[in-house]
């Protein structure tokens, strides 16, 4: 489906945003990261940023899917063809590689310390990150290697 040229600068802007937000609260954590550094590191206003996210919680979560899926689009998910054991091996390797990565190691140390004061923040990072990698993961598994991995 094509998308006109508004909507696709409309995107490009929110993708800036979200840029933008990760790198401020990797930089300076949740707390102390404001909507206002972030729309002055964008450009403009404050009011152009909440038509996109109407408060940080709403951009910390876009920013949380966003990072996950980019992380996740690296993982190695052989099709069902070829040796079994390799595809496994390379499943494997590829999920290790994520997880020792800077950005994972980042989203942990950044959603770690508000586990405590804010168990929102804890759980929306697990369902929209590693959550939902794992249930992707055991679909993929289910789907092209269950007649290895689960044999009767």
């Amino acid at each position: 489906m094509k998308i006109g040229k508004r909507e696709s600068q409309r995107l490009e802007k929110r993708a800036r945003i979200i840029a933008v937000a990760r790198q401020h609260f990797f930089e300076h954590g949740y707390d102390n990261t404001s909507m206002s550094a972030i729309a002055a590191e964008v450009g403009g206003s404050k009011r152009t940023l909440w038509s996109y996210f109407p408060d940080k919680e709403a951009l910390f979560a876009a920013m949380l899917l966003d990072t996950a899926q980019g992380i996740r689009s690296q993982i190695d998910m052989p099709p069902g063809e070829g040796d079994p054991v390799e595809r496994l091996t390379r499943l494997c390797r590829s999920v290790i590689d994520r997880v020792l990565s800077p950005m994972v190691i980042g989203m942990f140390r950044l959603v770690g310390p508000l586990a405590d004061r804010r168990p929102e923040i804890s759980r929306m990072f697990f369902e929209r990150g590693p959550g939902e990698t794992q249930r992707l993961i055991g679909e993929y598994l289910r789907n092209n290697l269950a007649g290895i991995l689960w044999t009767t």
